[in-house]
């Protein structure tokens, strides 16, 4: 895929683990990763998604704009 959107909380595995999953594969690791989460957020968990090279929107705190930028940008549409 060019980027995949994904919630932390998902029923076989959660989000980071997915995302650690993934950065651990070669073909893999460059797939932008954009999350959407209610989730609260602690440090070390935004820690772990900036390693990763994640954006983070929280649910509720951001326009469908802001949204949309994100996912353009990490597909390659803005720069």
């Amino acid at each position: 895929p060019r980027m995949i959107l994904l919630d932390l909380k998902m029923p076989e595995m959660d989000g980071f683990e997915l995302i650690s999953e993934m950065r651990k594969t070669k073909e893999w690791a460059s797939i932008p990763m954009v999350v959407i989460t209610a989730m609260e957020l602690n440090r070390e968990d935004h820690l772990r998604l900036n390693e990763a090279k994640v954006a983070v929107f929280q649910k509720g705190n951001y326009s469908k704009t802001e949204l949309l930028d994100e996912i353009r940008k990490s597909i390659g549409y803005l720069k």
